[in-house]
């Protein structure tokens, strides 16, 4: 796994996350909109995934008491959050192969950043594309017709602004300190990330690499799955989407069909 090391979401990717950087309320307010454009129904089955220590699901188990909420992450140690389990049924899996049934959900959330890891593959675009088709179509599989999927990726032109411009992030909360790197490679069309963590006692370090695709890359593939574009907006209070400025792209896209 060259592409993402596996202690990248360790003690302080989780610690600064989810104590400082990813605040509780922003969180609450990212479910809400989701909420508003999905309008779900009492016992309808949501999916986040890669769900991680469970943010997403806290907040929508609040909201929506009645949602059959279900987790997946492949980091055995997220998915032992106490929290988690009080809200969730929790699934360990990559998002290459779902452990579960055609059509069993209603709803799939692929939230922060989580789509565009695979290993990049050399070739032109179509190889390049090959293992984020293969994600959407089991993402495609699992969900029932007229299910949603819903997308939250970074833009790519800031994205790449930003690693030209500031390739270097340091930042220190409390008594832990990070140290980020972004390496913009246009070869692989991704941002090299190299990360260190350093608290009293403790330092980690890690790297990802993390595919970027234009709003015309990522329609054609959600397309080629079997998704239709229901909406795509900026960021989660609903802003228009501006592929120059807008920080996020995030898209809500439908199961092609009728529910």
């Amino acid at each position: 796994m060259d592409y993402i090391t596996a202690d990248y979401f360790g003690h302080g990717y989780y610690t600064l996350y989810r104590d400082t950087l990813l605040p509780r309320q922003q969180t609450e307010a990212e479910c809400a909109f989701i909420l508003k454009i999905i309008r779900p129904k009492k016992g309808r089955r949501w999916l986040d995934l890669p769900c991680a220590y469970g943010r997403h699901l806290f907040s929508l188990a609040g909201l929506e008491p009645k949602l059959q909420l279900h987790g997946a992450d492949i980091n055995l140690v997220y998915m032992s959050e106490p929290e988690l389990q009080d809200c969730a049924t929790r699934t360990c899996c990559s998002m290459q192969r779902l452990p579960y049934r055609n059509g069993s959900f209603d709803v799939l959330l692929n939230l922060l950043n989580s789509f565009g890891y695979d290993p990049p593959q050399k070739g032109g675009d179509d190889k390049q594309s090959r293992p984020f088709l293969n994600i959407l179509h089991e993402f495609n599989r699992v969900l029932k017709t007229g299910g949603y999927l819903v997308l939250d990726l970074p833009n790519r032109r800031p994205m790449i602004r930003l690693a030209r411009e500031q390739p270097v992030i340091h930042y220190c909360v409390d008594q832990y300190e990070a140290i980020e790197t972004f390496i913009w490679e246009a070869s692989r069309q991704s941002i090299i990330n190299s990360t260190v963590w350093k608290w009293p006692g403790g330092c980690e370090t890690g790297h990802y690499t993390l595919r970027l695709f234009t709003p015309g890359q990522i329609r054609n593939l959600l397309g080629r799955c079997g998704f239709t574009i229901d909406h795509l907006s900026g960021d989660f209070s609903g802003s228009e989407f501006d592929p120059w400025n807008s920080d996020r792209m995030l898209i809500i896209t439908r199961k092609q069909g009728q529910s």
